[in-house]
């Protein structure tokens, strides 16, 4: 009795730390800053089926423009954009997408995210346009920090 006991107490506490490491908790940091008026915001909402919806909404980008974000693994200094540009990136581009703002200077994107995902990418978008002298202008977002870990 006392084994079968012991052996039972072992599979509950087995699975308790099982559900325990199953879900994970995701933060959302700004680390670094735009220009242009560009707003980047990250969400993640509970989607159900195992994910969350993943929704990065950009605002203040140019109106009717070409527009991309990015994921980067790595935060790096502050580089241009463009060369003399005052609008930074900051992090490297390992993946990304293109996208058209609409006519208010919002674009947006969204994707499943699973909830078993645990790690970070670093997220920034921006929009390229030309102004009335024919002159290219950059609407780059702040950066956020997407980082899940085990709850």
């Amino acid at each position: 009795m006392m084994r079968f006991l012991t052996g039972s107490l072992a599979l509950l506490l087995g699975l308790s730390s099982l559900s325990a490491q199953s879900g994970t908790g995701c933060t959302i940091t700004r680390v670094g800053e735009g220009c242009g008026g560009a707003t980047l915001t990250v969400t993640l909402t509970p989607s159900g089926n195992g994910s969350k919806r993943l929704v990065l909404t950009g605002t203040g980008m140019l109106p009717r423009s070409t527009c991309g974000f990015l994921f980067g693994i790595q935060q790096i200094a502050p580089t241009p954009v463009a060369p003399g540009s005052l609008c930074m990136l900051h992090t490297e581009y390992i993946w990304g997408h293109q996208l058209r703002s609409d006519n208010s200077g919002v674009a947006s994107w969204n994707r499943a995210w699973p909830n078993s995902y645990l790690g970070y990418f670093y997220m920034q978008m921006g929009s390229i346009g030309f102004d009335a002298q024919g002159q290219v202008v950059f609407n780059i977002s702040n950066c956020e920090l997407v980082d899940c870990r085990p709850q």
